[in-house]
């Protein structure tokens, strides 16, 4: 494993016990909760159909915001495979519930791509990009590595008309695996880490939210 994927895993294990605890008592939720729910940093950023996507948009709404990116062969699926789910089985709340995917690979995940890929997937969530510096600031703002030199390599070659004949550099990236959701008032309530968690009680989590 290389070493920028282990300091990943290590920031995230220290971000979840320093600032997760058992939470509130006044409902029942299954993921880790904020013992002290923090406002969520806010963001400008642009969804698949070339939409400005700003996190006041959706205050009022519970929000679930996770962090992927359409070349990524291994997790990244499976969190997406989850939101599908759980976009299909929100039923009455589904004008009460947000759900957001926030790539981690602007170097790639272009608008028109992101149109592409999501719609061959039948994902009518917003898939959300924007450049490297606008998505490095809120990859910082919400605690989520991302080992992405390769992020920074691939953009100054393009930048610079050097792409290679071959395409885009072929790479993945090491990231941290956590899916947030989002109360009405937009604070952190609670973070669902790695991709084995049940969706049933993620979906739980949501509803129990909004009913608040």
């Amino acid at each position: 494993m290389r070493r920028g994927v282990v300091a990943i895993m290590l920031t995230v294990m220290l971000m979840l016990s320093g600032c997760l605890g058992s939470g509130s008592d006044e409902i029942e939720l299954f993921g880790f909760e904020y013992r002290d729910p923090p406002e969520a940093p806010g963001f400008n950023l642009t969804n698949q159909h070339g939409e400005p996507v700003s996190l006041p948009d959706f205050e009022g709404k519970v929000v679930v915001v996770a962090f992927v990116y359409t070349h990524c062969p291994d997790v990244c699926p499976v969190i997406s495979s989850n939101l599908a789910w759980v976009d299909a089985n929100l039923g009455d709340y589904s004008e009460e519930v947000i759900l957001l995917s926030v790539t981690i690979d602007p170097a790639r995940d272009t608008v028109s791509l992101l149109a592409n890929w999501t719609e061959t997937r039948g994902y009518d969530w917003d898939h959300l990009t924007g450049n490297h510096t606008e998505l490095e600031l809120m990859w910082e703002a919400w605690h989520v590595g991302v080992d992405d030199e390769h992020i920074e390599n691939n953009t100054s070659s393009e930048e610079a008309g050097n792409e290679s004949e071959d395409g885009p550099h072929d790479y993945t990236l090491g990231h941290s695996i956590v899916t947030f959701i989002l109360d009405k008032d937009t604070r952190k309530r609670v973070a669902y880490s790695g991709t084995d968690w049940n969706i049933e009680e993620f979906l739980h989590d949501i509803q129990a939210l909004a009913d608040e």
